[in-house]
C-alpha cells in the first residue's frame, strides 16, 4: 500500500460491505496495480476497485455521440435533483462510464439509513 492511502475515503465509500467484498476490492486493486507495472496500491486503485465491485466491469461497447450526450444530460439532471432534495446533498460521485449489464451512467449519493432503505423513504423519514 502506498503511504498516502486515504483509508477514511475508502471506508466512507464502502460502508456496509462484508469482509469477502473488501478482500475482492483489495485483490482487484492489486491486479490493476500490477497491470500498470507499479509497486504500490493507491487510494484511486481502491476506489476504482470498489466501484467495480459495486457496479460491475466497464462496458466497452461502441456508442454514438448522441447516446453519450443523452447519458450526460440525464446524469446532470439527477445531480440537480439530488442537490435540491434536502436529504440527498452528499453526492459521492457521478459517472457516465457504462457498466456491463447495468445502467449507462450513475449518480451515487450518501443516504441516511434511517430515512432511506434501498433508496426508498422509510417510516423513520416521517417520524
Amino acid at each position: 500500500m502506498a503511504e498516502d492511502v486515504d483509508y477514511f475515503a475508502v471506508a466512507r465509500r464502502n460502508d456496509g460491505i462484508v469482509g469477502a467484498e473488501l478482500a475482492n476490492i483489495v485483490e482487484v486493486a492489486a491486479i490493476n496495480m500490477m497491470r500498470d507495472s507499479r509497486t504500490e496500491i493507491t487510494t484511486d486503485d481502491l476506489l476504482q476497485a470498489a466501484q467495480m465491485e459495486e457496479r460491475g466491469m466497464l462496458d466497452k461497447k461502441e456508442r454514438s455521440m448522441e447516446t453519450w450526450k443523452q447519458v450526460a444530460i440525464n446524469e446532470a439532471a439527477m445531480v440537480v435533483i439530488a442537490v435540491n432534495f434536502p436529504d440527498l446533498k452528499n453526492i459521492e460521485f457521478v459517472t457516465i462510464a457504462p457498466r456491463a449489464g447495468r445502467e449507462l451512467g450513475y449518480v451515487r449519493v450518501k443516504m441516511d439509513p434511517i430515512k432511506f432503505n434501498e433508496g426508498m423513504l422509510t417510516y423513520g423519514f416521517f417520524a
